[in-house]
């Protein structure tokens, strides 16, 4: 947990290690602060949808408010950090990441550089600014999910020592009535509440061999996330999987095949919009023919996660669906 990781002073209003701002030949890093929100969402809103565009994706954002909120939600959220890169002598925001930094393993993301400013080694420079600030605060390990489509990207992270470890397919969709039927006589559903934060984290811990208490627990909060369980009528009501969301940042553990499809054909009878989620299609091929031959979703893109420090393992004795942090 962080309060027992970071023992480096000063400290910023979150109670995490700070850093001080980085200089660069024509900008420096520094904290964002609230004034920057409008620059940074407009860079985000732009750069993600102006990429997704020349590949062919859809947009990431379907309004520039939409990426003001998500900025305000992580330059507020307790347990993620998050700076600017500031053009010197102008004091212009050329780009803006952030930092997950609540539990074991950290996540960066998303950053986004203007486009007049991609080939000032900004994001380098971002990458390497957050390598040596988890080293200095004592949690050297990184994840995170890069958009396969971004050769770019991909080349820049591996050239600064991070190593692909899965390739995901990111879908999205809901099932139909008549397939959500199928397991409503074994399963039902309800919204994770944070007395369930403890045994879901033991199931992650058991899954993927690192501890994701805080965000766990943080998504019953409702910001960011919609969290459920699984509960298994069988077993007395056993959870069976859960997910943090069924969306971009959401993550899952999920017991079985079945109770994956249970959970997100659940979930999904719920909502009228459609769910995401990132599947490790090549462990769990079963579940990649469900999703587009019988649940009839839709594959968006590839992406890859990616780490650096600490000991990767694969995932184990159930299945993982990673959110885009990791």
């Amino acid at each position: 947990m962080v309060s027992t990781i970071i023992n480096a002073f000063p400290v910023n209003l979150k109670g995490l290690y700070q850093k001080l701002p980085v200089e660069y030949l024509n900008f420096q890093i520094r904290d964002m602060r609230e004034e920057d929100i409008p620059a940074a969402a407009q860079i985000l809103f732009q750069t993600f949808n102006d990429f997704n565009s020349t590949v062919g994706l859809p947009k990431e954002w379907e309004s520039l408010d939409q990426a003001a909120g998500i900025v305000s939600i992580l330059f507020n959220h307790p347990f993620y950090l998050a700076w600017v890169a500031e053009e010197k002598g102008t004091g212009r925001i050329l780009g803006s990441n952030f930092l997950d930094f609540g539990d074991q393993v950290s996540a960066p993301g998303p950053l986004s550089i203007t486009t007049d400013a991609q080939n000032l080694r900004v994001g380098r420079a971002f990458m390497d600014f957050f390598k040596e600030y988890c080293i200095e605060a004592g949690k050297p390990e990184i994840r995170f999910v890069q958009v396969g489509n971004n050769a770019k990207s991909f080349a820049l992270y591996s050239s600064l020592g991070y190593i692909p470890r899965e390739t995901l397919t990111m879908v999205s969709g809901r099932v139909s009535p008549a397939i959500a039927r199928l397991y409503r006589n074994r399963y039902h559903i309800r919204r994770m509440l944070p007395e369930d934060a403890d045994y879901c984290n033991h199931m992650y811990q058991n899954c993927v061999g690192v501890d994701r208490y805080h965000d766990i627990r943080n998504s019953t909060s409702g910001i960011l996330y919609q969290p459920y369980v699984l509960l298994d009528r069988s077993e007395d009501d056993k959870i069976a999987a859960y997910t943090t969301g069924y969306s971009l940042l959401g993550h899952g553990i999920y017991a079985t095949d079945e109770a994956f499809q249970a959970l997100f054909s659940l979930v999904s009878s719920q909502t009228e919009q459609d769910l995401v989620f990132h599947l490790m299609a090549q462990r769990y091929p079963s579940l990649l023919l469900w999703s587009i031959r019988d649940a009839k979703l839709k594959v968006v893109r590839q992406q890859i996660l990616m780490s650096h420090g600490g000991e990767y393992r694969s995932p184990e004795g159930a299945i993982y669906f990673p959110g885009m942090a990791y």
